[in-house]
């Protein structure tokens, strides 16, 4: 009696640690799926990351460029603004030049011969 006591204990006590043992095994792959899943969340948070700061690098840069080429585009308005008012200028310094040249007795067709020349020269 007093072994069939000792040998169900035994037995139960087997058979205890082994569902305890299945239950431990279970916990365990538990924890790594969620550190698997929690490593997973955090790359691809870091990849996100990376992605978006290269895509505002990439807009910064562009936004670079066309800034400068506005830049470029405005300072070459501004050049030939200023070359078509010293055109401007030059043609109406040579026109009065050849009108002072007539009212001082040159002949009109050598005043004009000499101005049409200039501003040939201006072009």
């Amino acid at each position: 009696m007093k072994k069939s006591l000792i040998l169900s204990v035994i037995v139960a006590s087997s058979i205890g640690l082994a569902a305890c043992g299945e239950k431990a095994k279970d916990a365990a792959s538990t924890v790594e799926g969620a550190a698997a899943d929690t490593m997973n969340a955090t790359g691809d948070a870091a990849m996100g990351a990376t992605n978006a700061i290269g895509g505002a690098a990439a807009t910064s840069m562009d936004a670079a460029a066309g800034v400068g080429g506005a830049v470029a585009g405005a300072a070459g308005a501004a050049t030939g603004a200023v070359a078509d008012t010293a055109k401007a200028a030059g043609t109406s310094a040579v026109d009065a030049a050849a009108g002072a040249a007539k009212d001082a007795g040159v002949p009109a067709g050598a005043a004009d011969g000499a101005a049409d020349a200039a501003k040939a020269k201006m072009q």
